[in-house]
């Protein structure tokens, strides 16, 4: 699976597979007039992570080489066993807000632990990226991959209803 995901990570889904909208997640980057930008750096990013032999994952200090530098100045320090708790008891949308140590963000994209796959994603316009994952089960943890959208840019990392009122603005939209 991670063979296909790397090539739809780099070329976008094959005719066959953009027929099968079964399973996709979407959400929409918001931008400040940079989506193309934005969407360069998360797959330039994201093409070394599962370009990665699973069965000789990277140490933590060899990722901090093959990273971007733009990412890896994000990263903060692993935080202690206390203040890992004490941010626990912070709001949600408060603990959105801080930045990731490398540890705990490649920690998601460990393939045991991650729960998506990359489908496709599509600029809309300067200011709106639509990204598509593939998960078999809902809710998935994909907040690594939301810090990863926002490091590199984009303003707002928001999943969209792919039923219902919404179905216009994030359907995936390819040649016939």
């Amino acid at each position: 699976m991670i063979t296909d995901e790397l090539r739809r990570l780099q070329m976008g889904p094959s005719i066959e597979m953009q027929r099968n909208k079964l399973g996709l997640a979407c959400y929409i980057a918001s931008c400040d007039e940079k989506s193309t930008e934005v969407l360069k750096r998360v797959r330039d990013a994201l093409n070394i992570v599962l370009s990665q032999d699973v069965r000789h994952w990277p140490e933590y200090e060899e990722w901090r080489q093959m990273l971007p530098d733009w990412l890896v100045r994000r990263f903060t320090a692993q935080l202690t066993m206390e203040e890992a708790l004490n941010r626990r008891e912070l709001p949600f949308e408060v603990q959105q807000t801080f930045d990731w140590s490398l540890e705990n963000w490649i920690y998601w994209f460990e393939p045991e632990n991650r729960q998506w796959h990359w489908w496709d994603a599509r600029v809309v316009d300067q200011n709106t990226i639509n990204v598509y994952l593939e998960a078999s089960d809902f809710p998935f943890a994909s907040d690594a991959l939301r810090w990863l959208f926002l490091v590199a840019g984009a303003l707002e990392f928001q999943e969209e209803e792919l039923e219902g009122d919404n179905d216009q603005k994030c359907l995936p939209t390819y040649p016939v």
